[in-house]
């Protein structure tokens, strides 16, 4: 059986042994999940795991949501999810900076070792943790072996399946609501995905219509 982090490794395309049914969890929602973990703070190896995933498929997140989400967030989570913000492949722009600056100052306070202080003396720091106040020795990188294949995860998961066909964004995770059954009208799908009435409302009507032909 696997663990809370192990399933949220897993969404954002870890492969394990045991492999996870349909979620109805976002990709963001995961992330943030994680990060929040008591064995993920604890934990190297999920860490080194979900930079791994990151570097992989990160184009399929929404750093807007993953903002939304990462309100109030203690110092260590803070923390974790910052060095990871920090790495995203080719990510810029606006809400990337949002992001960051919100983080950086939620993760202000007492240094946090992953190693002890005497190995990190030794062996020097992760520079992209030591930015956000966590202090642990050096990383090797996770091999590409434990990567789920993005066949996998696309057909794994209707999250990410969508957003390929409608582009990552608001169209594809509404669809996404739609599709799964975990809202039943569009202010559902405002609340969960804490977006403007006006726009979540528009798409839902559009995508209901498209449903209404198809159907036809």
């Amino acid at each position: 059986m696997l663990s809370q982090a192990e399933e949220n490794l897993s969404i954002l395309g870890i492969a394990f042994t045991e492999k996870l049914s349909q979620s109805n969890v976002s990709p963001e929602e995961a992330l943030v999940s994680l990060v929040q973990l008591n064995e993920f703070h604890s934990s190297r190896r999920y860490y080194s795991l979900l930079c791994l995933a990151i570097s992989e498929f990160s184009s399929f997140l929404r750093l807007e949501v993953i903002y939304h989400y990462s309100e109030g967030l203690d110092q260590i989570s803070s923390g974790f999810l910052g060095s990871i913000v920090q790495q995203l492949p080719g990510a810029s722009g606006a809400w990337h900076k949002k992001l960051l600056k919100r983080l950086k100052s939620q993760a202000k306070g007492n240094n946090y070792f992953l190693s002890s202080e005497k190995r990190v003396e030794l062996q020097g720091t992760d520079p992209n943790l030591e930015k956000f106040g966590i202090y642990t020795t050096p990383f090797q990188k996770q091999h590409r072996a434990k990567l789920a294949s993005r066949t996998q995860l696309l057909t794994n998961s209707t999250w990410y399946r969508n957003r390929l066909v409608f582009g990552v964004g608001l169209r594809a995770d509404i669809a996404t609501l739609r599709d799964l059954k975990i809202v039943e009208k569009s202010y559902g799908a405002m609340k969960k995905l804490k977006s403007s009435k006006a726009s979540t409302y528009k798409i839902w009507k559009e995508l209901e219509e498209f449903s209404g032909i198809k159907e036809a």
